[in-house]
């Protein structure tokens, strides 16, 4: 209310009343009864009398220039008493015991339990993009791990965007973490873990190669079947030059396959080692296995260890590995005819992904799409009717080779953005195959 309505709702008020009846004179406005000082007793009492009602409803009296007085009601909340006014409904009388004046109860706010899943963009400074994303998406695995959180980052448009899913806990963990990151001098080895693990696995210096692979590409495998960020130390375990550290972060679960991976490949040197890592994450997903058992593997010659190229047919693997000539499953043709290929030799994989970058996926046209399905030899299906909010989810039918490499180019594809190395993608002339 402005100070104009105040003053003249005041002055309304102290026009009604009559100082000429007994008990509607303030005392604080100066009355004859208080002046003459000789005001009786009993006249006083048989005036309160006469106006109990408005009196005990009253906790304190009204300044003359209050409009209103302040009660409370049987429920407990304020009530607004006109001065000469009887009382309200359900407000204390004379000989109740008023209650005393509470606040209002705080309405319930509307703020998200603590374990609801959030959804919260935020912009990245373009100079810190490749760090965050890292070598093949390395760095966005490792703080996924670490936090918990899910984290996409589109580089379309002049502003970078970072889409965090998750707890409000996991969230505000996750950007912490990117907050390190987008330092001038912030480095991975400052990040805390958080709810990743951290393993350290000595392996021969002779098997360093295999676990890598040619131009990366081993490595990149093991890192996308385990989920977890791998790193390999090439100067020699605790100064002993036969050995090699290997360091692996993820959750507890990501982390014990990808010790379990590193470990089987180590273990069997002579043996091709995607065709091993092929070997293996069958053993444990028709064969009953448990992550983290390690050997012996009881469906597995010599117990899993030691094993050559050709104790890959009596585990159905061709001799000839994962690579070229008949492919996954034995069948002519590579990873395209084995994933139409017999039973055994085609697997289903799930992949989800955000749905404002389906478009990026697909392609104009389907251009991208087909040239994913083209180079995996697998079949791609979106299935974008979801609720919003929720990721779409991209069904990968194929060897499992060839899954793994349409997971690792989806993978690319939502890190790297626009400039993606695939048809549809600005760099695909560097990756044209």
């Amino acid at each position: 209310m402005s100070k104009t309505d105040t003053s003249s709702r005041a002055s309304s008020i102290e026009g009604d009343t009559d100082c000429s009846k007994p008990g509607h004179c303030d005392p604080a406005d100066g009355g004859e009864e208080e002046a003459a000082g000789g005001e009786d007793p009993d006249a006083k009492k048989e005036v309160e009398a006469a106006d109990a009602p408005a009196a005990a409803v009253a906790v304190a009296a009204a300044p003359a220039s209050a409009p209103a007085a302040i009660a409370i009601g049987a429920d407990g909340t304020a009530v607004a008493v006109t001065p000469g006014s009887g009382a309200p409904e359900g407000v204390p009388t004379a000989g109740s015991v008023a209650a005393p004046i509470t606040a209002a109860a705080a309405p319930a706010t509307s703020a998200p339990p603590a374990e609801a899943e959030l959804e919260e963009r935020v912009s990245i400074s373009p100079l810190y993009v490749g760090r965050v994303i890292g070598k093949g998406g390395e760095m966005v695995r490792d703080l996924q791990a670490r936090s918990g959180c899910r984290i996409d980052l589109d580089q379309g448009g002049a502003e970078k965007i970072i889409t965090y899913r998750g707890t409000r806990a996991k969230i505000d963990f996750a950007k912490n973490l990117v907050a390190i990151l987008c330092q001038p001098d912030g480095k991975p080895e400052d990040l805390p873990l958080g709810e990743a693990q951290r393993k350290i696995i000595f392996v021969p210096a002779t098997v360093i190669g295999k676990i890598i692979g040619r131009g990366g590409e081993m490595i990149r495998a093991l890192q996308n079947a385990s989920a977890a960020k791998i790193q390999v130390d090439h100067s020699g375990a605790g100064g002993d030059p036969n050995q090699r550290q290997v360091t692996v972060i993820g959750t507890p679960t990501c982390a014990i396959k990808a010790e379990e991976m590193v470990n089987f490949i180590a273990a069997n040197p002579q043996m091709d080692a995607m065709a091993g890592l092929q070997m293996l994450t069958r053993d444990k997903s028709s064969g009953g296995g448990v992550w983290g058992s390690g050997p012996p593997y009881a469906n597995m010659p010599n117990g899993g260890v030691g094993m050559s190229q050709a104790d890959l047919a009596y585990h159905g693997q061709p001799a000839g590995g994962g690579g070229g000539g008949g492919g996954y499953g034995g069948a002519p043709g590579g990873y395209g005819a084995a994933a139409a290929g017999g039973p055994g030799g085609t697997v289903t994989d799930t992949f989800p992904a955000a749905k404002n970058i389906m478009g990026r996926i697909i392609g104009q046209k389907g251009t991208t799409i087909n040239d994913l399905q083209r180079r995996s030899g697998c079949d791609i299906q979106i299935n974008q009717d979801v609720a919003p909010g929720q990721d779409c989810i991209i069904t990968i039918t194929g060897p499992p080779p060839g899954v793994q490499t349409a997971r690792q180019m989806l993978q690319d594809i939502i890190e790297m953005g626009p400039n993606h190395p695939y048809a549809g993608g600005a760099n695909r002339e560097l990756f044209s195959i």
